[in-house]
C-alpha cells in the first residue's frame, strides 16, 4: 500500500496514471532509481570485453566476502544486470524530445 505525505496528498499514484506521455515523463524522472550507481564504458568497447566485465561484476555481486564487507559498511547490494542496464539506458535515450522539453520545464 502506498502512503502519501501531506505535501503530495493530491498527486496521482504512479499506477493511476494512464496517459502514455505522462508515463514516459515519470519513467524519465525515475530512471535514476532504477539505475542506481551505474558502471559504464564507451560504446566502442568490444563485445567480448563487455561480456567479461559483466561476468566479473555479476560474480562480485554474489561473492560472499564482498557481501559480508558490504553488510559491515553498511551498503545495500541490489545489482542491476548489465543487460537490464543497457536496455534501460537505451529506453531513456529514446525518450521523445517533447517529453524531455516537458521535463526541463518542470525542473525550472
Amino acid at each position: 500500500m502506498s502512503r502519501r505525505t501531506e505535501a503530495c496528498a493530491t498527486a496521482p499514484l504512479r499506477f493511476a496514471v494512464s496517459d502514455p506521455d505522462d508515463l514516459k515523463l515519470i519513467a524519465l524522472f525515475t530512471a535514476a532509481n532504477r539505475l542506481g550507481r551505474p558502471l559504464a564504458t564507451t560504446p566502442e568497447t568490444p563485445v567480448d570485453r563487455v561480456r567479461t566485465l559483466r561476468a566479473a561484476f555479476d560474480a562480485t555481486m554474489k561473492d560472499p566476502a564482498f557481501l559480508k564487507d558490504a553488510e559491515k559498511a553498511p551498503i545495500d547490494v541490489d545489482p542491476v544486470s548489465g543487460v537490464d542496464m543497457e536496455m534501460e539506458t537505451k529506453r531513456i535515450l529514446a525518450t521523445p524530445a517533447a517529453i524531455i522539453q516537458c521535463a526541463k520545464a518542470l525542473m525550472q
